[in-house]
């Protein structure tokens, strides 16, 4: 859903990768029958081969919603393999999605993501560590009564230092029904 999300914010062609042959193929049926073809391209492979894909210095933008979860502890992991390799750091790490994007970008190339806000240390430290220099933090909240599950953060690749905190995002009001502004984004 991201790639097709991302047609109404940009003309740009859109690559989309899954390593997931059910997830792919589900993507492409979405892709064909929202007539997005022409402006998007889904990718099913590792998205650590794409640095034989794609040659170094290639994209502008990266969008990355990556596994969150470190496998260190099968009891947690989900037994849906579909599932449990999309949550679960089995075939890409976190690592790996920074040293991809830092060969992948152009220079003060952004990368966006949404990841777990129990990680955002070791997001920044990996940060650092392959060039990136953090933009905005967006602490992302189920509710006003509990605390941030998700954060929304974008670096660029060899950027000047300077970050900002974005106001929070309240993702619902009451009980399943979502906040004004996660509707302004996705529609009632």
């Amino acid at each position: 859903p991201i790639p097709m999300l991302l047609t109404y914010m940009t003309k740009a062609h859109i690559y989309g990768v899954e390593i997931q042959k059910e997830i792919y193929y589900l993507g492409r049926i979405s892709i064909n029958e929202n007539k997005m073809t022409d402006q998007i391209t889904l990718i099913n492979d590792d998205v650590n081969n794409l640095i034989n894909t794609f040659e170094s210095d290639t994209f502008d933008v990266i969008t990355c919603n990556p596994p969150y979860f470190k496998t260190n502890n099968v009891l947690f992991e989900n037994n849906n393999n579909i599932k449990s390799l999309a949550r679960h750091e089995k075939m890409l790490t976190l690592e790996d999605v920074f040293g991809v994007s830092r060969y992948l970008l152009k220079n003060n190339g952004r990368l966006a993501m949404v990841h777990r806000s129990e990680r955002l240390m070791e997001i920044l430290f990996l940060m650092k560590k392959y060039n990136f220099e953090p933009k905005k933090i967006r602490f992302v909240y189920p509710n006003r009564t509990k605390n941030s599950d998700l954060i929304l953060i974008e670096c660029t690749l060899n950027g000047k230092s300077g970050v900002k905190i974005m106001n929070p995002l309240f993702v619902y009001d009451k009980k399943d029904v979502y906040s004004k502004e996660v509707k302004d984004m996705f529609g009632e």
